[in-house]
């Protein structure tokens, strides 16, 4: 999961230093588990400094983690 967003966020173009806001959307329950569990870490390593859970729209991107989809969105402070 780490290594999918590190790559949606530099394809969005954001600099190394750049400080992010994630939103996620998943119809799986164990995304928000992996993400509860291991969103400390993930915020750490993206200088992410919101992560929420929420409809991402239409500008999202799709990430898929075997038959696991998660959609987020990732945008700059």
């Amino acid at each position: 999961l780490l290594r999918h967003l590190q790559i949606i966020r530099k394809q969005t173009g954001l600099e190394i230093e750049d400080h992010i806001i994630l939103t996620w959307q998943s119809e799986e329950p164990f995304v928000r588990e992996i993400f509860n569990q291991w969103g400390d870490f993930l915020k750490a390593e993206l200088l992410c400094v919101q992560q929420n859970e929420g409809n991402v729209g239409s500008e999202g991107e799709i990430l898929k983690l075997g038959k696991t989809t998660i959609k987020v969105f990732i945008e700059k402070t």
